[in-house]
């Protein structure tokens, strides 16, 4: 009976249950063998594709003072894969971006079983100096990093890029445009937790900037800019970095104001200059909240001014010439007008009650003849002009009001002037008009006039 049972047949049932383990078996195997050959035949299949051009149109996101930078709003790239010995895949890439013709080079490690890639790249934009590097990693587990940095590097307006930047942001407005200065960025992004929202940080470093240009007829100077900027944001939200740019010289007209800073943030629709200054004329300037519109470059604001010496404001007084010691106070009203012009408005210099100075004028002969076209008397410029020969003031107050066809320029003087043993008071008071040229010499004339009639 043993016998028997040991020979009975197995059912049909049994024997699918036995099968079906070595069938799951066999096709994993299968497919193993499958991947892994495709594995080791993906570089050849990405070889052998040509891969279509990639065309962007970027005019959609352009405001319409963006587009005319440039002459081309498309980035056009063809993309060639080629094999490495000491990468995986190799990414070859040329097209346009606006209107630079770029290259670009990756080179790409992956593991497919490991679910991991890492690489690295540069880009340059063609007969330039401007290069970009960059390292990216991915894996499934743990999302990717990728950072990009261009190197220090030294540009003037012969620059393909920014050079033809500078001429068409000018559009006309200035001209004989020079400079020189280096750049160096660095920028980093990631989304290491999955959420498909990458955080992302980048930073500029400008320094040595040297600029020189024309402003209509009014010659201006930069010297050794320094500035810092930098932004941060997840996603396409941007939050950009206060920035405090330095420069050692910014010269209007000749005048030159040194050691120039400002404290730059910005807002969800404006640029607000919480404090800038300068040293002007052996004094100090600064101005507090100034609000840029980026869209109309327009504002105004007042400059005020702090212990300026009597002798750089006189010098700035057509006619004047002389020395003076002394120190004065006041402020200077101006306003940008879509960033084209610059105009002033009712502005004023005086000296602190109780603090004195002197005025030595070898020649008054030409303001002298401003004070005959003022109408005052013969006998009254006669006295004046020998008393600024030698004049020691205690108020001395100078003003200067803007009318629509012509300027006023009020002085007043109060003190003492002495002539060999002979000191007499003096206290004078007069208002000269013309135009700002007639009146003034090249310092004033770098807040600019606009058009004659030009109100403020």
């Amino acid at each position: 009976m043993d016998e028997a049972k040991e020979s009975k047949p197995v059912s049909k049932e049994k024997a699918r249950r036995r099968i079906w383990p070595r069938i799951v078996a066999w096709t994993l195997a299968a497919f193993a063998v499958l991947l892994i050959a495709l594995v080791a035949l993906l570089p050849t299949i990405l070889v052998s594709i040509d891969w279509p051009e990639i065309a962007v149109d970027l005019s959609r996101d352009m405001k319409p003072e963006q587009k005319n930078l440039f002459t081309n709003y498309t980035a056009r790239v063809k993309i060639r894969l080629s094999k490495s010995v000491s990468r995986d895949i190799v990414a070859h890439a040329e097209g346009t971006v606006l209107d630079w013709p770029f290259s670009a080079r990756a080179g790409v490690d992956y593991s497919l079983f490991g679910l991991t890639a890492e690489g690295s790249a540069t880009a340059r934009i063609d007969g330039s100096p401007w290069k970009l590097s960059a390292h990216f990693e991915w894996s499934a587990g743990g999302g990717w990093t990728a950072e990009a940095k261009i190197d220090e590097t030294a540009f003037d307006e012969k620059d393909p890029v920014l050079g033809s930047l500078a001429n068409r942001a000018a559009d006309g407005k200035a001209t004989d445009i020079a400079f020189t200065g280096k750049l160096a960025l660095d920028a980093h992004a990631s989304d290491t937790n999955r959420t498909g929202l990458a955080f992302w940080t980048a930073n500029a470093r400008v320094t040595d900037v040297a600029a020189d240009l024309k402003v209509g007829n009014v010659p201006v100077a930069l010297r050794n800019l320094r500035l810092r900027g930098g932004a941060s944001g997840i996603g396409d939200h941007v939050d950009i970095a206060p920035m405090f740019p330095r420069a050692e010289i910014l010269m209007f007209n000749e005048v030159p104001l040194t050691n120039v800073f400002a404290s730059v943030r910005a807002t969800e629709s404006a640029w607000l200059v919480t404090e800038a200054g300068a040293d002007i004329c052996g004094g100090k300037a600064h101005l507090y909240s100034l609000f840029l519109d980026p869209e109309r470059l327009s504002a105004g604001f007042t400059l005020y001014l702090d212990d300026i010496e009597t002798e750089e404001a006189l010098q700035h007084l057509a006619g004047f010439r002389g020395t003076a010691t002394g120190r004065l106070h006041g402020k200077l009203p101006l306003r940008i007008k879509d960033g084209e012009s610059v105009s002033f408005g009712d502005a004023y210099l005086y000296s602190i009650p109780g603090e004195t100075g002197t005025i030595r004028m070898e020649d008054a002969t030409m303001l002298l003849e401003h004070l005959a076209v003022a109408g005052v008397a013969e006998d009254a410029r006669e006295n004046l002009a020998k008393a600024l020969k030698n004049l020691d003031y205690t108020a001395l107050n100078i003003s200067l009001k803007r009318g629509e066809d012509e300027h006023a320029l009020g002085i007043k003087l109060e003190g003492t002037a002495t002539s060999g043993k002979t000191t007499v008071p003096v206290l004078f008071g007069a208002t000269l008009h013309g135009n700002l040229e007639q009146l003034v010499n090249t310092g004033l004339r770098a807040a600019g006039t606009g058009k004659k009639g030009d109100k403020k």
